[in-house]
């Protein structure tokens, strides 16, 4: 059996929340020494050609 309710608002921002979470453990913030992903160069039919492979 479950209660279901509404969401509570919360008033607080982003950054407040995701602090919250993460002592909570609930997120895990990524290292500090780690460097954001590069993305790379876009190939032209890509994404057809990987959901063809996938049968989609």
């Amino acid at each position: 059996m479950a209660k279901i309710r509404p969401l509570r608002r919360e008033s607080t921002d982003l950054e407040e929340r995701l602090a919250d979470l993460e002592r909570r453990g609930i997120l895990t913030p990524r290292p500090k020494h780690r460097k954001p992903l590069e993305l790379g160069t876009p190939v032209p039919g890509a994404l057809e050609r990987f959901l063809a492979d996938r049968g989609e």
